[in-house]
């Protein structure tokens, strides 16, 4: 069912069993695992199904320290959340991310890899992403591309897979018929009304921009507001008393981001044999997308006291047969021919060969095809993606200037370790001495060593993390291994909010993955 917040009477009351905060992907995912449940959910989403700049500039705040991005221009608050840009780059967590790292403070997740992997099996069918998972040797012998260094100990290959999902789109039918699922659009929390002990929500206090002002009852509450927002909304509620929470002083601190250097260092492929370059540039295989990026070995990592990094080999994607196709056949209806035809006859053929490869390396179990035409590297770049090492003063806090619903902004003191710069830079000096040691190319780091000092194409992806974090003791975390907030017995967090550390893969699988494990304890709860 479809509500329209802005059409309630002011003061209205709505009632439900949960009520979800937040229609992104942690919110989208937990609604889907809830339909034809017997509980009544309410799925809450301050925007619309479109854009609105009204709504968007909610996200407006302050931001000290390394240039950041504006942070209404980091997400996107409508229906899909930053979905609605996501870039479909999926990958999960390594067991190391989960561990406690003792040269790396504030490491450790209460839950384990293992515990976590049939909750990524069940993550990647919401994507979906290709059923090879990121099992690097089954991509190889699927897709019969060679890997640099297949017996290094110093260096590794990880797959990423490419699926853009828009969760507000492919999903919103779905929601919009479920017989237990209210969708509120236009429905933005102001805060939380709580019993006198503070340590159970009774009601959330909601608005509409300009409309009228309305509560939510109910028995469970789940933030899936965004690695800032769930913060932000905590620490209202915390300012005004309205709940019993934050007894480390830990909420909004440890806020973590990837950092992405896109020009860390030039590759300067060696003539000598060099290794075929098919494998790390986006590549299709049976509909799906995929990419191999290098990292320096675990135990490697371990023994050098690295934070986890993947290097991207930036080549040009070489042209696909599809697009040749489409070329040729744009130009055939305009009369003419493309302008280089036998280049775009070359690639449908090229095209057709790489798939009777394929098909033949999968009867056959065999990495040798029947064309096996590969494809070396050219001189390029490396850019980097690094995991930011928890910080405790990087922070999100709250501003003096307050939003078009009278509620104080946001204030991001983002910052930086040593660690962060150091770990980059002997990663970048392992990986270029093994590149050099196979043949396979030279690399020139393009960083200074002075560890207080980033380039100037320092960036981000905006994958906000850590504000919330999980702990299961109250005085080091925001909420337990079960994402209840420490003092509030019905109010959960989602998101990658909660996560203790970040690794180097982007968060939005977990996000599901937390979601769906979630929504599985809640369901234990009820039973």
């Amino acid at each position: 069912m479809l509500i329209d917040a802005r059409k309630f009477a002011n003061g209205q009351r709505v009632e439900a069993d949960i009520c979800l905060i937040g229609a992104g992907a942690a919110g989208i995912a937990l609604a889907r695992e809830l339909v034809k449940d017997q509980e009544r959910v309410v799925l809450l989403e301050s925007g619309g199904f479109e854009y609105d700049p009204q709504i968007q500039a909610l996200y407006e705040g302050e931001t000290t320290g390394p240039r950041y991005m504006p942070l209404d221009a980091a997400r996107l608050r409508y229906f899909g959340g930053s979905t609605n840009h996501f870039g479909g780059a999926s990958r999960i967590l390594d067991p190391i991310d989960f561990e406690a790292r003792d040269w790396l403070p504030g490491s450790g997740w209460p839950i384990t890899h293992k515990e976590m992997v049939p909750f990524y099996t069940r993550a990647q069918d919401v994507f979906p992403v290709c059923p090879y998972g990121f099992d690097t040797e089954r991509w190889i012998q699927g897709s019969g591309f060679p890997l640099i260094g297949a017996d290094s100990k110093r260096i590794a290959t990880k797959i990423w897979q490419f699926n853009p999902v828009r969760f507000g789109t492919v999903y919103r039918d779905e929601l919009l018929s479920a017989a237990n699922i209210s969708v509120c659009l236009y429905a933005t929390v102001l805060g939380f009304e709580a019993e006198r002990s503070g340590s159970r929500v009774k009601t959330l206090n909601c608005a509409t921009p300009g409309g009228p002002r309305f509560t939510v009852a109910s028995k469970t509450f789940i933030l899936c507001c965004g690695g800032i927002e769930n913060a932000r909304v905590l620490l209202i509620a915390k300012e005004g008393r309205a709940l019993s929470i934050d007894r480390g002083d830990i909420l909004g601190r440890y806020f973590m981001d990837h950092l992405v250097i896109n020009n860390a260092a030039q590759f300067a492929p060696l003539r000598r044999g060099p290794t075929p370059r098919d494998l790390y540039v986006p590549s299709g295989l049976n509909g799906h997308w995929f990419r191999g990026v290098l990292s320096v070995q675990e135990e490697l990592a371990r023994a050098e006291q690295l934070q986890s990094v993947a290097f991207f080999v930036d080549q040009q994607e070489r042209p696909t047969g599809r697009a040749a196709l489409a070329e040729i056949w744009s130009s055939l209806a305009r009369g003419s021919l493309p302008e280089r035809p036998g280049d775009a006859l070359g690639r449908v053929f090229g095209y057709v060969g790489d798939r009777i490869d394929q098909a033949y390396r999968e009867a056959f179990h065999t990495k040798s095809g029947i064309f096996n035409e590969l494809h070396a590297f050219e001189p390029s770049s490396i850019f980097a993606f690094l995991e930011q090492a928890p910080n405790r003063d990087s922070r999100v806090s709250l501003s003096e200037v307050k939003d078009s619903l009278g509620q104080r902004r946001v204030h991001l003191n983002w910052r930086l370790s040593r660690s962060d710069k150091r770990s980059l830079l002997r990663s970048l000096e392992i990986v270029g001495a093994e590149l050099a040691r196979l043949g396979v190319a030279r690399i020139r780091i393009n960083l200074n060593a002075d560890l207080d000092q980033w380039p100037d194409d320092l960036t981000t992806y905006c994958h906000h993390m850590g504000t919330t974090r999980m702990d299961r003791e109250a005085l080091h975390g925001v909420v337990d291994e079960n994402c209840r907030v420490h003092g509030v017995d019905n109010l959960y967090v989602a998101g990658s909010s909660v996560f203790p550390s970040g690794g180097s893969a982007a968060p939005t699988l977990t996000i599901v993955a937390l979601a769906l494990r979630l929504a599985d304890h809640l369901k234990r709860e009820a039973a």
